[in-house]
């Protein structure tokens, strides 16, 4: 939507900061998550965090190569 009315220029490096950005909203919310709900998941928290981000960076990088493949 921000490339849309040309908010921001599209590039490499504005897809991987909304990943980044993105990412790191996911992470809090799921923090403020696990720490609302009494019984706690028996997980790796560092490295499903980590592979939370790294999926928004993908995802972000990835919609940025289909909007310039389309647009």
């Amino acid at each position: 939507m921000l490339w849309y009315y040309e908010f921001l220029e599209i590039s490499w490096t504005v897809s991987i900061l909304f990943g980044v950005i993105s990412g790191i909203i996911g992470i809090v919310s799921w923090i403020i998550l696990f720490e609302i709900i009494p019984q706690k998941p028996n997980i790796d928290f560092k490295g499903y965090y980590i592979q939370l981000l790294l999926a928004h960076i993908i995802f972000a990088v990835s919609s940025f190569m289909i909007y310039k493949l389309f647009l």
